[in-house]
């Protein structure tokens, strides 16, 4: 029976370009649902500036597992980190990383609009006509070549979906494994779930309530024997037990399990959506340079920015982003900042556009805030000593 398969395949892969005259009817009003981008896009990026290019990308990394929450439109933190975990996978170097230039949109439109990773082989020039004649093909050898390669890569590709057929009909058990101690749930406004898997392409992520309520079911890629999933919403980042599964794609079956709960953060911060608190800024002085922590909770804004203002004794104020520091970008209750020269007195990264107006930070008094989508925090003090 498996020959025969073969057989099948092996002439459908040979003969792609075989046309008989026939009557058909084409729906044309569709729109490609391949990845194009025709301008290049930078962190920071919005889809009002970019005809749309931002939710073409985010959507693409989306649907090859790099990015697990849908399309927003803006080129936040979570989106540059998920075009440098492609680069890297794709060898594509990119200055400054995560910038999607001319080289890394060509990479995307030839995974997705191409044919070398899909299951249809692009023809070589020339065709068969229903008598059999063959036209002059105009392909070099080299070309030959490389498409007779191609055309035995799909075959074989083609051939490794048939089902190995044992002697009383049923199919050989599946190999995934995944190492329940790589398993790990990191808490926030939007859980994130990372572990290692062996044997398998992607693997099936089941969140469930203390009720036994579904509230996701994702399927994600395993790249390079890793696979991670960040919760697109708030569903389970209320305070209570939650069940996690990790079940394989192809069977069905549970391959991992863990129980994680979700408590208040604090008494300052009863949820995750409550303004932000600060509660200390250490050192409470320094220069120009000088990083300072500052601890609280609710730091983590949208896409996991963090905003600070520093306004002086005058009533001016420049925002300065706290999750440049990668040791602690990911943290709801610190912020680790180094002191810089001028602050921009306008926050415009969501434009994307230059800072119109900048302010130096001289010797003084100023106090610090942080802002979230939660509101505004407390202002703590902090004095900017002369170099």
């Amino acid at each position: 029976m498996k020959k025969h398969i073969f057989a099948g395949l092996v002439a459908l892969a040979i003969f792609p370009i075989v046309s008989f005259a026939q009557a058909t009817d084409v729906d044309t009003s569709g729109t490609s649902s391949c990845a194009v981008i025709s301008v290049n896009l930078r962190y920071l990026s919005r889809d009002s500036s970019t005809g749309g290019a931002v939710s073409v990308l985010q959507d693409f990394l989306n649907s090859k597992g790099y990015l697990s929450s849908q399309p927003t439109g803006f080129f936040g933190s979570m989106t540059r980190t998920a075009v440098i975990a492609f680069q890297t996978a794709n060898g594509i170097s990119a200055t400054p990383p995560g910038f999607v230039g001319q080289t890394t949109r060509a990479k995307i439109q030839e995974i997705d609009c191409g044919t070398t990773t899909g299951t249809a082989v692009a023809p070589v020039s020339g065709s068969v006509s229903a008598s059999g004649t063959t036209s002059p093909l105009s392909s070099s050898t080299s070309d030959l070549q490389a498409y007779l390669s191609r055309l035995l890569a799909q075959v074989a590709a083609l051939q490794a979906q048939v089902p190995v057929q044992q002697s009383n009909t049923s199919v050989v058990a599946p190999t995934a494994t995944i190492d329940q101690s790589s398993l790990s749930v990191e808490l926030g406004d939007y859980p994130t779930f990372t572990g290692t898997a062996n044997g398998t392409n992607s693997v099936q992520i089941r969140v469930f309530s203390s009720t036994n309520e579904t509230l996701y079911s994702e399927t994600v890629n395993v790249i390079n024997g890793r696979w991670s999933f960040r919760a697109g919403s708030e569903r389970a980042s209320r305070q209570g037990n939650y069940t996690v599964q990790i079940v394989g794609t192809s069977d069905n079956v549970v391959l991992a399990k863990a129980v994680y709960s979700q408590n208040a953060l604090s008494t300052n911060c009863p949820t995750y959506n409550s303004k932000p608190v600060i509660t200390s800024i250490t050192p409470p002085s320094g220069t120009v340079g000088t990083t300072i922590e500052i601890n609280g909770c609710n730091f983590l804004g949208y896409e996991g920015d963090k905003i600070l203002w520093f306004t002086n004794s005058a009533g001016k104020k420049g925002v300065f982003h706290g999750e440049s520091d990668p040791a602690t970008r990911a943290s709801n209750t610190l912020t680790r900042v180094t002191i810089p020269k001028t602050l921009c007195e306008d926050d415009t990264s969501y434009s994307g556009i230059e800072c119109p107006v900048r302010m130096e930070l001289t010797q003084g008094d100023y106090t610090i805030y942080s802002s979230s989508y939660g509101g505004n925090s407390n202002a703590m003090n902090f004095f900017v000593r002369a170099q």
